[in-house]
């Protein structure tokens, strides 16, 4: 098992969805499915607790936003503020 990115620090979590969006920038998925999916097949198990708090903070500043806000589970995608490369995303491809 690999360890916990920096004992599962939200600001490193929240570095982690960032970098996955930056090479994934159609990705979309839950709190739960970032956990899983996004972070630990790379870098490791980190709590659910983390995940959310991460995606609390993108989401307060504009980077990520919820897909369904009134949605218990809802998914979370690149929100107005993100920056980073938005090249395969010209053209309407």
């Amino acid at each position: 098992m690999k360890p916990e990115p920096s004992a599962s620090a939200p600001d490193r979590v929240a570095e982690l969805i960032l970098r996955y969006l930056t090479e994934h920038p159609r990705a979309a998925d839950t709190a739960e499915g970032i956990q899983r999916w996004w972070i630990a097949p790379t870098f490791g198990e980190v709590s659910l607790w983390s995940v959310e708090q991460a995606l609390a903070q993108l989401e307060g500043e504009g980077i990520v936003r919820r897909l369904d806000p009134s949605a218990a589970n809802a998914a979370y995608e690149r929100g107005p503020n993100f920056v980073g490369s938005n090249a395969d995303l010209k053209d309407g491809q």
